[in-house]
């Protein structure tokens, strides 16, 4: 289980595994949306529920629930260290859809990243979250400005990105600044429906003051 799966589990693991999968039972969840590092235990789901239908003594935990459909989504690296996954146990290391534009920038101006380096959590960021939602109904991508020393540079793609990030013709400067503005256009529309919808505001006050980790990519 994990980010780094084994078959050997500990009984803190295995304890842990069962959880989950009660909850979303408990919860009634169609739909299992988690990263790819949770992706057994989604399928230790699925697999329970087969075998709880057709037992007398389980079914009824199950009664009146759908047998599971998974969702996996990227997970997404972390910003304060080399390469590690971002983690609700240390907030600089990541990003909340209520981080207001101040701690956008800040989080991301002290996100570490070395120029030229094919993997980093500001990367995943832009691969992931930036470049998968510009793209047109039809799937054809919607170019994205980058701001730089040499001029406005636009890509249609990650890869056209890539390939100068790899050159080190775009700086770990000019990234990070096109990364804020970036990020926070992005979540705009998230604020203000935070922000002007009494309900909405009412659901995010205990997640913002526990900090849970939420979805950072789009479904696709």
């Amino acid at each position: 289980m994990g980010r780094q799966g084994s078959d050997v589990l500990t009984i803190s693991q295995a304890i842990y595994s069962s959880m989950q999968v009660a909850d979303a039972f408990f919860l009634g969840a169609d739909v299992l949306q988690m990263g790819t590092d949770q992706i057994k235990v989604n399928e230790l789901a699925r697999a329970y529920f087969e075998k709880a239908k057709d037992s007398k003594e389980m079914s009824e935990f199950i009664w009146g629930r759908r047998k599971p459909i998974i969702i996996s989504h990227n997970v997404v690296g972390s910003l304060s260290q080399q390469y590690d996954k971002m983690s609700k146990s240390n907030p600089e290391s990541c990003l909340y859809i209520d981080d207001s534009p101040e701690e956008v920038k800040k989080k991301i101006d002290n996100a570490y990243c070395q120029e030229g380096e094919e993997k980093n959590g500001l990367l995943e960021i832009l691969k992931f979250l930036i470049f998968s939602n510009h793209e047109n109904l039809n799937g054809t991508p919607i170019p994205i400005n980058f701001e730089t020393k040499n001029g406005l540079l636009t890509f249609n793609t990650y890869k056209d990105f890539e390939d100068l990030w790899r050159k080190k013709e775009i700086s770990v400067t000019e990234l990070k600044q096109n990364v804020t503005i970036l990020v926070n256009k992005l979540i705009q529309p998230i604020r203000e429906h935070f922000e002007h919808d009494f309900y909405a505001r009412d659901l995010l006050a205990p997640v913002s003051y526990t900090h849970l980790t939420l979805p950072t990519k789009r479904i696709v």
